[in-house]
């Protein structure tokens, strides 16, 4: 069956009127709890917009108040906005200023090693320059050095007006090992003299 018919209404509004007594009412809750309501009897009121029972709150409680920030929350949440941006700030210039030295300390690190491994490379190659040269060096210091050094030295004694000319003069008359100013001396002849040599060595 259901429950909206006559005898359960009967039976809920008799439960109604025991719970609500004159002395177990919403407004002893209230008078218990210190909640004092305001009562406005709206069967007084006639205009239907109901203006005159806004102005009546109005009058007993005051203009409405929002329940957004005050004055004071509003400078004090902004001073901590911008507080935070402003750390926020501090720690990205931070976080970039490590990542900069990082950055140079890593080049550093590489220019240093780099330094290092050219040094070691121009040591090698200067070895290697040395002992490439050595088989030079003797030879020059053999045939060339001695009589050129001595040439040098007649030059600087005498200052001929062509110092060359008379160096290379000095170095075709005193080569110990060649005949340029014999009349008799040609390269062909040179060559037969070299195999003549040979022949009596044999």
């Amino acid at each position: 069956g259901t429950h909206y018919a006559e005898e359960h209404m009967l039976r809920r509004l008799s439960e109604f009127r025991n719970n609500n007594t004159d002395d177990n009412t919403v407004l002893n809750f209230f008078d218990e709890m210190e909640i004092h309501p305001i009562i406005f009897d709206v069967t007084t009121y006639r205009d239907a917009n109901m203006e005159d029972i806004l102005k009546s709150i109005y009058d007993k409680l005051g203009a409405a108040v929002g329940f957004g920030p005050t004055l004071e929350e509003e400078i004090e949440l902004h001073q901590c906005t911008e507080e935070e941006a402003r750390l926020k700030e501090q720690e990205a210039n931070l976080e970039q200023k490590l990542l900069e030295e990082k950055a140079l300390e890593e080049y550093q690190s590489k220019m240093e090693q780099w330094t290092r491994s050219l040094e070691n490379l121009q040591k090698e190659e200067e070895k290697l320059i040395i002992a490439q040269s050595e088989p030079l060096r003797n030879y020059l210091m053999k045939y060339v050095v001695p009589t050129l050094t001595k040439g040098l030295i007649e030059v600087a004694s005498c200052k001929p007006p062509d110092p060359v000319d008379h160096l290379a003069e000095y170095l075709f008359r005193e080569n110990p090992e060649g005949h340029m100013f014999d009349p008799s001396f040609t390269r062909a002849g040179e060559l037969i003299a070299q195999e003549q040599t040979a022949l009596q060595k044999e």
